[in-house]
């Protein structure tokens, strides 16, 4: 890995009715994404549940297929 180059990181945001979605949410700040390519791997309104429940917007971009 160059100097120029991010890492790229896998995240799944676990147990939909636990504490997964949401800690995901919090930890998807600004910083981190500048400094790697995050993958966040489940369905999306899972994510939007923890976008709810830990009052953060992530803001990422959605596929449905990967």
């Amino acid at each position: 890995m160059n100097s120029t180059s991010k890492p790229n990181i896998a995240i799944l945001l676990g147990d939909p009715s636990g504490v997964g979605p949401e800690l995901a949410c919090r930890l998807l700040n600004d910083s981190i994404i500048k400094e790697a390519n995050i993958i966040v791997i489940g369905e999306k309104s899972i994510l939007e549940d923890g976008e709810r429940v830990s009052k953060v917007k992530t803001n990422l971009t959605t596929v449905k297929n990967f």
